[in-house]
């Protein structure tokens, strides 16, 4: 069945209009004029360079205000001060290996907790190893899924963990991949005055454009992102933002450095920094820049939208507290921390042991069925991920049935198997 209703967002997000416009009509500009004289005058100037008649051809484009021109859209979407380094990759995970390297340059043992993504764990401990650092984690799932622990009781766990293991740097999700807002600022603050105050780097990829991330407060000094997931610009590609004035030269001298070495082999990442600092070479790489022009329109459209004043983040939790009220009664049981830490993004479980062993690709296709599209993974859960579109009665109706069906569907009923 086709989807209905998409709750999948903070996995990938359903590409947003703008961004669809931008991305169909460099289609028809590849197909059309190519890479010629044209082509380099758009993506250089943008797109007021071109005269009347390619404007009305190629309008989708309207948003690509030139390279420095995202930078800065991007920089008001966060609000990283003007003139902050602002870095563009192809590959999100070329960008978290800067981050790995920022930290452990600095610092001895870096602290993160144990609602990390595993991925980016595993960088961070593979540069902890090379560098002879180490990397400290508190556990704080147990605490916030079981215990419900407030976000005074997080600052408070955190910043004992960070004195007594004696760290220096810390490395924490402002929303983590299962749905928890972690108190980041508040934790960065009360550590301000510890022994060794840290380096900060802030995972935003399940974050930015779904809660605030507020970097004009300076509470970090690396903040990482990507396109792909809440922003809506569908297209991967990783966004890194300096979060302080007084790192920005550090920020750059690391980046520098490991390009030139080779360590960070991103093409979108040499290109553009060879665009801003007008070092362009002529012999390099064939880049992807695709997703340049989807990720300027996706933003585009994000600032006209806040624009108006519209709180999305409360937008986000509410809907996330209407799946909640959905679910119960249904077999699927909602896994919430406290109410302060919520964000768009409800985890729910079944004990069943059928959805307990089944395979989370099983798990997608039985709702796919239904017509909703959602995360799974193992151990009989799902993530729901709050839509942007307006949140419908129908909408309800048909989640609470997608529940109901696959939660009686564990337990072998060969008449729903039909159906869900």
């Amino acid at each position: 069945m086709a989807t209905t209703l998409y709750l999948d967002t903070a996995r990938l997000g359903k590409m947003s209009p703008r961004a669809q416009a931008a991305n169909m009509a460099f289609t028809s500009l590849a197909g059309e004029v190519g890479c010629s004289v044209r082509f380099d005058e758009l993506l250089y100037r943008g797109f007021s360079a071109w005269d009347a008649c390619l404007q009305k051809r190629f309008r989708g484009l309207s948003d690509w205000r030139g390279l420095f021109g995202l930078k800065a859209s991007l920089r008001a979407l966060t609000g990283a001060l003007p003139g902050l380094p602002v870095l563009l990759a192809n590959r999100t995970a070329e960008l978290m290996r800067l981050a790995a390297r920022l930290l452990f340059r600095r610092c001895k043992r870096v602290l993160l907790s144990d609602l990390e993504w595993p991925a980016y764990q595993a960088i961070l401990a593979n540069e902890g190893r090379r560098t002879g650092g180490e990397v400290k984690q508190a556990p704080l799932r147990e605490f916030l899924l079981n215990d419900g622990a407030s976000p005074e009781e997080i600052v408070a766990l955190l910043s004992a963990y960070y004195e007594d293991d004696g760290c220096d740097g810390l490395f924490l999700s402002s929303v983590t991949y299962e749905g928890i807002r972690l108190p980041v600022r508040e934790i960065a603050r009360s550590l301000v005055s510890a022994p060794q105050a840290p380096l900060v780097v802030v995972d935003g990829a399940q974050g930015f454009c779904h809660a605030p991330a507020e970097l004009e407060l300076g509470y970090c000094d690396f903040y990482l992102a990507g396109c792909h997931k809440w922003l809506r610009a569908y297209e991967p590609m990783g966004l890194g933002f300096c979060g302080r004035e007084s790192s920005q030269g550090f920020v750059k001298s690391v980046c520098d450095e490991m390009m030139e070495s080779g360590e960070l082999d991103d093409p979108l990442l040499h290109f553009t920094s060879w665009i801003e600092e007008g070092t362009w070479k002529q012999f390099t790489e064939t880049v992807s820049l695709g997703p340049l022009f989807s990720c300027a329109a996706a933003v585009e459209e994000a600032r006209d939208t806040t624009a108006t004043g519209r709180d999305h983040f409360a937008d986000f939790v509410g809907i996330a507290r209407k799946l909640e009220e959905i679910s119960l009664g249904t077999g699927w049981l909602p896994v919430v921390a406290h109410d302060q830490l919520r964000s768009g993004v409800l985890l729910l479980r079944n004990e069943a042991t059928r959805w307990k062993t089944a395979r989370p690709e099983e798990m997608r296709e039985r709702f796919q069925k239904c017509g909703v599209a959602l995360t799974a993974y193992e151990n009989g859960v799902i993530r729901l991920s709050a839509p942007p579109e307006r949140w419908h009665e129908q909408d309800g109706e048909l989640l609470r049935f997608a529940l109901e069906m696959t939660a009686a569907r564990c337990k072998h009923s060969p008449a729903l198997a039909q159906v869900c």
